[in-house]
This record gives C-alpha cells, structure tokens and sequence, in this order.
C-alpha cells in the first residue's frame, strides 16, 4: 500500500455513501466532504459503482444534485478505467430511463448467470443435480443444447455457438468432441492477467456465497424475490470487491456493508479477502458521519 503521509488516502466508498450523500441536508453534506478533503482523501469511480448509481430508480431526478456535491472533492478520482467520469449523472430523461433499465434487466441475468456457475464448483447431491438438470432445461433448449448432455459433440457445438451468439468473437477448429481440450482451447484465449481475474472473481464470489443455499434456490427457480434482490446485492458487493483487488496498489481502502464486514470474520473457509491479506484493509459504516469517523481512524493508524 502506498504511504499516505506522501499520497494521502484512496477510499473506494460504496454506492450506499454516495446514496446517503445524495439525500442529506446540505450542511450535512457539505461538513462530510470538507472534512475528507481536508483527511486528503480521494474518492474511487469504477465501472461496477457507475452501474449501481445507474440503475437506482429512486434518483433519476436527482443526480444533477449529486453530481454538484461530488464536484466538491477537491481531488479527482482514482479511475478505475480511463473513460470513466461523473459526467454520466447528467444525463437525465428517456435516455437516461433507458440505460436504467437496461442495468435493471442486466443485473437480473447476472445473477441467475452466476448462481449457476457458483453451483457448478459446489459439491451437489444426485437430487440435487436432478432439480438442477430440470430446471435448466428449457433454458439449454433455448440456446440449442440437447436434452442429453451425454451427447457430447452437440453439447459442445451448442456451447460454442452459445458464446458466438453473445459476440464473443471465437476463432474456427474449435474442438466439439473433447470437452477437456475445448476447455484449454478457451481459456487459452485469455491473457494471463484475464485468467487471474476470473479466477479471483470466482473465489470472491464462492466466498460470498457459498455460506447459504441462495445460489441453488436462484438456480432451481425457487427464489423468492427477497432472496433474489438480496443475491444481486450480495454479487454487486463482490464486484466492488474484485475492482479494489485489482487495484489494491493504487486503492488503500473498500467500504463494504455490514453483512460483508461480518463474513469476513466469521464464515469458514476463510473469505478470499481474508486470505489474501486485504481483509484490514475493509470498512463498513452506514451513515456519512460514520463513514467520516472510520476514515478519520484509518488516516490515524
């Protein structure tokens, strides 16, 4: 991590700050932003954090009054990524509804999408597996699987097409008759640094999640929507998590909620976060002057 002292300090606020900062009363705001400029503190504007504030229904009409306030850190962001800024708050009307709903279904996909890959590295019983394979059904049909996995080269054509369909530009040869070496075939596709992130969000997510049955009800259909909306959260959580360890050397703390501060001490086996050294290094607080009070302690220690 880098010296504060020399670079003062990079905090990766929630979404949930930027919610509360949002819906204070003025002196309230302005006295939290005047007191973490004046800790030297900068803010973090990632991909994950835009979508979140993109899809909130509740502040279309107000994140012109966001935007204002943000504008009143003295440092810039850290970017996470080169075309990002807070200019996307501005945009307002049907285009801005648009985008909100888009975000809205996206987030919904993702997370059927990831209970079932957080399925695939659990050890699931024969019943189990059975209520999976139905529920999976018509879905696979949909994308042209066959209803006998059994049947490997159609099961691996299905698959490829499936990831042609999506735009994931494929080279041709691909095997269809080995599933081992179709494998190796994608993965060797990736650069190293792109493995290592699916692999780290991966363990971010089992990590997450794999505590509780959530994925599998999600998975088999049998959800209900508290469960669902809490699952999403939970994901989105774990993508924040992904974006501070991809940048833990340029980000020195992640505000996380207090489910996650819990789990970090708590479930076993140890959190990815826990085992990689980056669990100290996370916060939670549920209030602005919470959040200034935790930041004024960690710019102490």
């Amino acid at each position: 991590m880098r010296s504060m002292k020399e670079q003062g300090l990079t905090s990766y606020f929630d979404t949930s700050f930027y919610v509360n900062l949002l819906r204070a009363e003025e002196n309230e705001a302005t006295s939290t932003v005047e007191e973490l400029n004046r800790l030297g503190v900068r803010h973090v504007l990632s991909d994950v954090l835009v979508r979140e504030l993109l899809s909130n229904p509740n502040t279309h009409a107000r994140d012109r009054h966001l935007f204002e306030r943000i504008q009143k850190f003295d440092k810039a962001p850290y970017c996470t990524a080169e075309s990002l800024n807070w200019d996307f708050l501005l945009e307002s009307g049907s285009d801005r509804k648009a985008v909100a709903d888009i975000f809205t279904g996206l987030d919904e996909m993702l997370t059927l999408a990831h209970s079932y890959s957080a399925i695939t590295r659990r050890k699931n019983t024969n019943d189990e597996q059975r209520q999976l394979s139905e529920a999976a059904k018509p879905f696979l049909r949909e994308l042209g699987f066959p209803d006998d996995f059994s049947d490997t080269e159609r099961t691996m054509k299905a698959g490829v097409d499936m990831l042609r369909g999506f735009g994931i530009n494929l080279p041709d040869g691909l095997s269809t008759d080995d599933p081992k070496k179709l494998s190796e075939q994608l993965f060797g596709m990736l650069s190293e640094d792109e493995f290592k992130n699916v692999q780290n969000d991966q363990k971010l997510k089992s990590s997450s999640t794999n505590s509780d049955n959530r994925t599998f009800q999600v998975a088999i259909g049998v959800a209900s929507d508290k469960t669902r909306k809490r699952l999403a959260n939970d994901f989105r959580d774990t993508d924040h998590m992904l974006v501070f360890f991809n940048h833990q050397t340029q980000i020195d703390y992640l505000q996380i909620d207090l489910v996650h501060a819990k789990r970090l001490k708590t479930i076993k086996p140890l959190h990815y976060l826990v085992e990689e050294g980056l669990a100290d290094r996370c916060f939670s607080a549920n209030s602005l002057l919470e959040t200034v009070e935790c930041v004024k302690r960690l710019a102490s220690q």
